[in-house]
């Protein structure tokens, strides 16, 4: 019965909203409809992240999904990661209740090390875990202008980490949001959220504040809530005709409740501090010939004294760890030739950990990279590029390894492209797993070892090949982007299955699949985003026992519709599903799950005082996936208000 009414109540709210086209919409002065079919098509996404190139969506080199403003309003959402699954073949998990984990070809592991996230260019995952810290990044989703997400791997732009996509999100310019903007939100679960953000001009200086606090009480069944604090700043400064500088601040900082993970352990507090700093220079040469220079600092900081309970006595153990990061890079785009388009360019980075618990000395870890990278694009004829690009990387523990890419984009009618691509990819271990010495020290004279990395592990390796297609079908008006691709992994670092635990280089895998997006308008007030991923993964487990490299559903979906109901009025429905996930270390295999939310929201307000109240139905269904025996999400409400002096 419970099946029965999961299936119709998605399907339902669906047809709800395709019937909704029929109802009339009065106009006013105060509409902002979405976009007519003309001007679909005359506005399809422009990719900025896939080669460095400024491109169309159909001339990319990789397949590139594009999250703009309005769906990321219409989602609900309340982070990137819940964003995400709106992307053929990503999916999101959670690790102690409020740490988000963004799976994609449910080869992501705990950390996610082999996805690089951009916020504005700068790379935002740990050097001492390599993953990102989602919860701790200092940036409010109201600040996001669009997220592209880059399918496959994207080393030849972005360096290691860029192993199987690429996240690249980019905030608003300070231009954009003049005035004082003001929001409110109250929900299930003890949530409670209050912005304020202040944009302005000065002559040739434009600037925005942002100030905010987040309370959440976390899932019911487990303590992990958490209190951030945000604060972040951003100045764009016109030097003159030709130059551009930009300054960003931000930080994050709070405390979350850590669930205890086995029987022995009690519930913890962890304090994360969070901050960046990032100056960027852009001089514009002449005609399509442009360059920029960019240093950036990234600093994190986790406190955690953990306490397990063990002959009758209540033990603690610091978990401190801080890392930080400096990056400088150049770059330069040109059209030299007639036909031919480049970019390239070099950067410098420097890594810094220091954790006496998870590396055995209270000193700094260092690790240092340097990069060159280029890309090009040759116009063979009408509607035929040639696309190719390699990056150059030496770091201190790998030494020197390559990233190459090769694309063929073919225009074979008018609306309908083709693509063809091979690249490869490396991903370089992180402190972690290199120099890993993890023991527990016990009263008088015990000592327990966990994990003790034996070092000299060798880079991870993908060589990734795919065709896809890019079709605009004008009299619908409709978009369909496909990609068929097969993967070949080697190398992987897993740990191994007896204490202490060690990383070592065991693991291959082969992935093959398919991934299928379609936009939809069937009229100026309708949008509806269809997303699904066939993922077939194999794997060989020389380690012999589970592993997270096991753990990617067969079949995803999504759907997002929304419409607009009045000039003031809109609704939409956000519809997630994935079938059963075969489980992997941290979790048990869980059954398939689909996630139904509904949103309605009220414009108030001018133009140039916008305003807005909208209400989230979360997980209508109560049937999220589970992991640890705990749902990602419970069922829930939630009200915002959003109001500009």
């Amino acid at each position: 019965m419970h099946a029965q009414r999961s299936a119709f109540l998605p399907g339902a709210a669906t047809a709800l909203l395709l019937i909704l086209p029929a109802v009339p919409v009065q106009a006013g002065a105060e509409r902002r409809a979405l976009p007519t079919e003309q001007s679909f098509f005359d506005t399809l996404p422009t990719v900025l992240s896939a080669s460095r190139l400024v491109q169309p969506l159909p001339e990319t080199p990789a397949t590139v999904t594009v999250i703009d403003r309005e769906l990321i309003e219409a989602s609900g959402a309340r982070s990137v990661p819940e964003l995400v699954r709106l992307a053929p073949g990503f999916q999101l998990s959670y690790v102690n209740g409020h740490t988000p984990v963004v799976n994609y070809h449910g080869l992501s592991g705990q950390y996610s090390r082999r996805m690089l996230v951009l916020v504005d260019d700068r790379a935002v995952y740990t050097p001492a875990f390599g993953g990102v810290p989602w919860s701790d990044l200092p940036l409010a989703i109201e600040e996001i202008e669009r997220i592209e997400i880059i399918h496959g791997p994207n080393a030849v732009s972005y360096g290691a980490n860029a192993f199987l996509g690429v996240i690249s999100i980019t905030t608003r310019t300070a231009a954009e949001e003049a005035g004082t903007h003001a929001t409110l939100g109250s929900g299930s679960n003890g949530y409670r959220r209050a912005l304020l953000r202040h944009a302005g001009s000065r002559g040739d200086l434009d600037y925005r504040f942002s100030a905010g606090y987040t309370r959440d009480n976390g899932l019911d069944s487990l303590e992990d809530g958490s209190r951030i604090h945000l604060l972040t700043g951003r100045a764009d400064l016109r030097l003159g005709p030709d130059d551009r500088l930009r300054l960003q601040l931000g930080y994050n900082g709070g405390d979350r409740e850590i669930p205890p993970a086995t029987a022995l352990q009690r519930t913890s507090a962890r304090a994360v501090t969070s901050t960046f700093q990032q100056l960027r220079w852009e001089r514009v040469l002449g005609r399509e010939d442009e360059l920029y220079l960019q240093l950036y600092h990234n600093h994190h900081r986790a406190e955690e004294t953990a306490r397990f309970d063990f002959d009758g006595q209540s033990l603690p153990f610091s978990l401190d760890i801080s890392d930080e990061r400096y990056d400088f890079e150049f770059q330069r785009s040109q059209h030299p030739l007639p036909g031919l388009r480049v970019a390239w360019g070099a950067g410098l980075r420097h890594d810094r950990v220091r954790s006496p618990a998870y590396f055995g000395t209270g000193k700094w870890l260092d690790s240092d990279l340097q990069r060159l990278f280029g890309s090009a694009e040759w116009s063979l004829g009408p509607g035929i590029l040639l696309q190719g690009g390699l990056m150059v990387e030496n770091d201190d523990l790998t030494g020197t390894h390559l990233s190459p890419r090769i694309a063929l984009n073919a225009r074979v009618a008018a609306g309908h492209t083709l693509r063809a691509a091979v690249s490869g990819a490396v991903r370089t271990p992180v402190l972690f797993e290199e120099a890993l010495d993890y023991r527990i020290h016990i009263p008088p004279d015990l000592e327990l070892p966990l994990g003790v990395s034996s070092g000299g592990l060798a880079p991870e390796r993908i060589l990734s090949r795919e065709v896809g297609y890019v079709g605009e079908f004008r009299s619908l008006p409709l978009t369909v982007n496909l990609k068929l691709y097969h993967d070949r992994l080697e190398e992987l670092v897993s740990y191994t299955s007896t204490l202490p635990l060690d990383y070592r280089n065991q693991d291959t895998a082969t992935v093959t699949g398919t991934e299928a997006q379609i936009t939809w308008r069937p009229d100026g007030d309708t949008r509806i985003l269809l997303s699904y991923a066939y993922t077939d993964l194999d794997r060989s487990n020389v380690s012999g026992v589970p592993s997270y490299y096991r753990s990617a559903p067969l079949h995803t979906a999504s759907l997002l519709a929304l419409r607009r109901l009045t000039p003031r009025l809109s609704g939409s429905l956000a519809w997630y599903w994935h079938s059963p996930v075969p489980g992997d270390r941290f979790d048990a295999p869980y059954d398939d799950a689909r996630q139904l939310d509904l949103r309605l929201a009220y414009g108030f307000g001018g133009r140039r005082r916008p305003g807005s109240l909208s209400l989230l139905a979360r997980n209508l269904l109560d049937d999220s996936a589970e992991t640890g025996g705990h749902k990602v999400f419970d069922t829930g409400w939630f009200l915002e208000l959003n109001a500009a002096f």
